[in-house]
């Protein structure tokens, strides 16, 4: 990773912190909805595969040079469960590009979380870890991310990417964003946005 430490954040309805295994039931319980995995590469988890996801993503994200940093999205009030977000480096150091993910459990979509979530996602892959750019992608047909990648947090469109992995759906063409640091700078917060 870019820039390596440990850190905890919150904005308005989420907090991020590292994973526990006391998340696997949680995860569990959405990641055999398919709704949850309807936009997502892979298909629904059972309950074995997620305790190795969240083994191997505990893992990844105490390595101080690693390339990956994977975060528990949880209900600031009930620290409970409510998604995944993580950040991953593409490339050597000295490019410092890489890739921001967020999930949601299927009961924490619709609520305008996502916007936040993301731009403060973007927001630490640059203020805190020094990306000079991210990227972030979303299924072909995921038309609300595409609206909120493109208009709400302002990304740029760079077309479509045909992806082949050992998920289950493949291939699985996405849409690609991107955005720079220089202007993440001249951009405003989508939760400061009236309207």
């Amino acid at each position: 990773m870019c820039a390596s430490g440990a850190f905890f954040a919150e904005g308005p309805g989420y907090r991020l912190r590292a994973f526990t295994l006391d998340d696997v039931p949680a995860l569990a319980a959405f990641s055999e909805d398919e709704n949850y995995w309807r936009f997502l590469s892979h298909g629904p988890r059972s309950p074995e595969q997620v305790h190795s996801f969240i083994e191997t993503a505990m893992k990844t994200s105490q390595i101080p040079d690693g390339k990956e940093r994977w975060w528990a999205v949880v209900d600031p009030h009930a620290d409970v469960l409510i998604g995944t977000a993580n950040l991953k480096q593409i490339g050597d150091a000295e490019d410092c590009f890489g890739s921001v993910g967020c999930s949601l459990a299927p009961t924490s979509q619709g609520r305008g979380l996502g916007p936040i979530l993301g731009w403060d996602v973007i927001a630490l892959a640059f203020d805190r870890f020094g990306f000079g750019k991210v990227e972030c992608t979303c299924a072909e047909h995921n038309e609300r991310s595409v609206h909120i990648m493109r208009h709400t947090v302002g990304l740029t469109y760079e077309g479509i990417r045909v992806t082949v992995g050992d998920g289950p759906r493949n291939p699985w063409p996405v849409h690609v964003f991107s955005l720079t640091e220089n202007e993440f700078r001249t951009k405003q917060n989508p939760t400061d946005r009236e309207g």
